[in-house]
């Protein structure tokens, strides 16, 4: 019996790079092929489209042999031809095709965890729970466990469930499904989708803000250091993650700036990857240097956690980052009586509405960077400077703002015109509740010929 060593079989992709069709190795993570991933110049690259190949070597004769263009299917074909290579080594006969060679396909579940495993580095730790819960729920409504048994069928019935069964949005819905249907694509299962096929979300031609006169009721009802940090969200139009992480060094008090850095030591990296510096107004800095003098001189954060709120001796050493502003908002929002009162909302297991509970779904935080922006084009900045100061990527984000602005511009010009009464009948028309005097015909002669007495008048309420 042969105990010859069984030829190694290699696995690789033709893909057209820097517009030439050139064979490249598929990308190995602790011996095991990466299904959309290749080796460029020794680096880890990914791609899409293109042929995979095997290759190996009877003797000194070179053997290619084609495997298709589904990942995870040439890797399966590269282990049925591994086992070949092994069985022939020790003597045994073996046809190429033979079906119980076939290696077991690789679980749903398994390939989920292993994506999930892989770019856990590549994600914050928000976005990899989002991904980690569409994912999950996905894998435990389909009754599908292979990859390969996927179709697109499969994702549409996820979307109906969501939709019909779960009674979620239709926003919510496309979010997760997007989500889902983005990774199993990546890992190779063939899951053709047309634009029908996804939830019809209605586009948002504006954003909420905060009218001047809600702003100056819950101002006026805050705590100090609340106060501060309200207008330091207004002034500033930073996300919640900027503010609960910027430090003081981040403050230029000559310039009167402050910049989104990153700190990797306490687990924040900026939206966008891309750092940025805010112009703010005097009365801003005024109010952050008032606030200083309550902070112990070790603080590194401007808005650290207290054990115990207003004690200033109680803040953590090092300052960790607040975990709970949104809480501290809604609950001065209820206290200022701006609560809509519409909002349905469980608490302790009743049904109720934020009449009665802090959970206005009105109020914010994110409201306070729509009316930075708003304001910011109200005031004459222009739109790409706006962009830049919201720290977005495309200047087409910002462009949402600009539709808010000209729809009140819009509005102005409307109450200016009698079109809200030109075709309605009198006797549709509001009626105003108010003390007026209905003149009789012969008094009014009386009136015109310049004789008060003797006019008649009646009175009466309309």
């Amino acid at each position: 019996m042969s105990t010859a060593k069984p030829a190694s079989v290699n696995l690789k992709r033709k893909i057209k790079w820097e517009g030439k069709w050139t064979f490249v190795p598929v990308a190995k993570k602790r011996d095991h092929y990466l299904p959309d991933q290749v080796l460029i110049g020794g680096v880890a690259t990914r791609v899409t489209g293109g042929t995979f190949y095997l290759e190996w070597y009877e003797g000194s004769k070179r053997i290619q042999k084609t495997a298709g263009r589904n990942g995870h299917e040439a890797i399966a074909a590269q282990q049925t031809q591994m086992r070949i290579h092994a069985l022939r080594s020790s003597g045994v006969k073996v046809e190429d095709n033979a079906p119980q060679l076939t290696p077991a396909r690789e679980s749903l579940q398994v390939a989920i965890d292993g994506y999930l495993h892989d770019t856990r580095a590549q994600h914050r730790p928000k976005t990899l729970a989002k991904y980690r819960e569409a994912l999950t729920s996905f894998a435990t409504f389909t009754p599908k466990q292979s990859l390969d048994d996927l179709r697109a069928d499969d994702i549409r019935e996820f979307l109906a469930h969501m939709q019909l069964e779960q009674g979620l949005a239709a926003k919510t819905a496309l979010v997760k499904g997007v989500i889902v249907h983005g990774v199993l694509t990546g890992l190779g299962a063939n899951l053709p989708m047309k634009k029908g096929d996804w939830p019809k979300v209605t586009k948002k031609t504006s954003r909420p803000m905060y009218r001047t006169d809600t702003l100056k009721r819950l101002l006026a009802t805050v705590s100090r250091e609340h106060y501060i940090l309200y207008n330091f969200f207004l002034h500033t139009g930073f996300r919640e993650q900027e503010v609960t992480f910027c430090s003081w060094p981040d403050v230029n008090w000559k310039r009167g700036e402050i910049s989104v850095t990153e700190k990797l030591h306490l687990g924040f990296q900026i939206k966008n990857y891309e750092q940025r510096t805010v112009p703010v107004v005097d009365e801003l800095m005024d109010l952050l240097r008032e606030h200083r003098k309550t902070l112990p001189k070790d603080a590194y954060l401007i808005f650290p956690t207290r054990a115990a709120e207003g004690s200033a001796a109680s803040i953590r050493p090092g300052g960790k980052n607040r975990l709970n502003l949104l809480d501290l908002l809604k609950l001065d929002y209820f206290r200022a009586g701006l609560n809509c009162g519409q909002c349905s909302v469980i608490c302790k297991g009743k049904a109720t509405t934020c009449a009665t509970v802090p959970q206005c779904r009105k109020c914010g935080l994110h409201i306070f960077r729509h009316t930075y922006a708003t304001n910011s084009l109200r005031a004459g900045v222009s739109l790409p400077d706006v962009s830049r100061l919201l720290g977005h990527k495309d200047v087409a984000t910002t462009q949402i703002y600009l539709h808010s602005m000209e729809n009140d511009d819009l509005r102005e010009q409307v109450l200016k015109t009698n079109l809200g009464t030109m075709y309605v009948p009198d006797e549709f028309r509001p009626v105003e509740h108010k003390r007026i005097h209905i003149i009789s015909d012969e008094s009014r002669k009386k009136i015109a010929e310049g004789g008060r007495r003797g006019g008649q008048r009646r009175s009466a309420m309309v």
